[in-house]
């Protein structure tokens, strides 16, 4: 009897046992016929009547459909097949700024790597930067996860260290992925974690997760932006090859516009494919500085560019985010150390704390060595809030 199976029957969550269990017992007697039959329906707690039949514990598979159209990462997939397959259980931090398609890819990886993991699939929104719903946690994100795993809302436990115990028992002999996907930060995540060897635990997060790296010894996986051509590559895909060659110039505007990020070619795609727009249009909707965003806008909160950058601008605090408005003014396309310094007119100790918390939230990366730059959709997010004048933070 391997731990897990002790775990649950002190835990009072096997009210019969295993159907393996129940043969081998029958053969171990050598009951056979009618006297078999009565042995196998009094394992289970049932009259002959009732012709009960054993229940086996449930096997997760809950990870979403993978994205219909899906470009390069070919690295980063690479990175994820030639994590250890066997050994202590790993963790993975994939982080990238808001619409960079972490979870697209981490769904992706997950489907094509799924048969190493016959323990099961779990999968979970945390719902970290959600412009809806406000994020889970720990406890909550523990209490859907034991459900998959079979536990009834009768028999959950109270609280976070004895569902998060009760968790780990649970998983303690299998084989299992677990993605956790949007997450806030490494405290949300690390009452999630398992030590289950040859599991994977894959978190997704705007946050790089120093934390987690540092003190839990997850790998670290940086998503950046699409290149030129997988831009384009995206367009193709989804629009076809006549109609992107028939607006060549047209669709190469579009696509060095979205600055590779896959939400905003996902968004402008889309609108070209409901509304038969020509390439041209919505090329001159993306040229406005003014009205970029209006164009990036699938009409819910998850398809609007807005919205989800303002997702990550809320959770800053009022010094970064006063930073990253002055670096969206500036007219540099990047800026040094020393430059943002004088911009943000506070001392080192406070500019330096503000450039590590947006590079933290992959609001701010270092594109070449000691010169920072911020996305040029997000330099439109901020440039737009400037423009609005007084800004409701918290409807942002």
């Amino acid at each position: 009897m391997n731990v897990r199976s002790i775990v649950r029957l002190e835990g009072n969550l096997v009210s019969a046992p295993r159907a393996a269990t129940v043969r081998f017992l029958a053969d171990a007697l050598r009951l056979t016929g009618t006297d078999r039959d009565r042995f196998a329906r009094a394992a289970q707690g049932a009259t002959p009547a009732q012709g009960a039949t054993p229940v086996a514990d449930p096997v997760p598979a809950q990870l979403p459909p993978s994205v219909h159209c899906f470009v390069g990462r070919r690295d980063e997939l690479s990175r994820l097949d030639a994590l250890p397959a066997d050994g202590d259980a790993v963790v993975v931090a994939l982080s990238g700024t808001a619409g960079a398609g972490k979870t697209a890819l981490a769904v992706r990886w997950a489907h094509a790597a799924r048969t190493a993991f016959p323990g099961g699939q779990l999968y979970l929104d945390l719902r970290g930067f959600d412009a809806v719903h406000r994020e889970l946690t720990p406890a909550e994100a523990l209490e859907n996860l034991l459900g998959a795993l079979g536990v009834p809302p009768a028999r959950m436990p109270a609280g976070l260290e004895a569902r998060a115990a009760l968790y780990r028992s649970l998983l303690a002999d299998r084989r299992v992925l677990v993605l956790l996907d949007n997450a806030r930060d490494a405290e949300q995540v690390r009452p999630l974690l398992i030590g289950a060897a040859g599991s994977l635990v894959l978190v997704t997060s705007r946050d790089r997760m120093t934390s987690l790296v540092a003190l839990n010894g997850a790998h670290p996986l940086q998503l950046g932006l699409l290149s030129a051509d997988e831009s384009e590559q995206v367009l193709l895909q989804r629009l076809g090859r006549r109609r992107v060659s028939a607006e060549r110039a047209a669709a190469r505007e579009i696509a060095e516009r979205c600055g590779g990020l896959p939400l905003a070619l996902s968004i402008i795609t889309a609108r070209a494919q409901q509304d038969d727009v020509p390439l041209a249009a919505l090329a001159a909707e993306l040229r406005q500085a003014d009205g970029r965003l209006d164009a990036l806008d699938a009409g819910d909160a998850a398809g609007q560019v807005r919205t989800v950058l303002s997702r990550s601008y809320v959770t800053l605090s009022n010094s970064a985010k006063r930073l990253l408005r002055l670096i969206g003014r500036a007219p540099e396309p990047d800026l040094s150390a020393a430059a943002m310094e004088r911009l943000h007119g506070q001392t080192r100790r406070e500019t330096r704390f503000a450039v590590a918390e947006l590079i933290r939230a992959n609001l701010l990366s270092e594109r070449i060595p000691g010169r920072y730059a911020v996305h040029d959709l997000l330099r439109n997010f901020v440039n737009d809030l400037d423009r609005a004048g007084s800004v409701d933070e918290a409807r942002c």
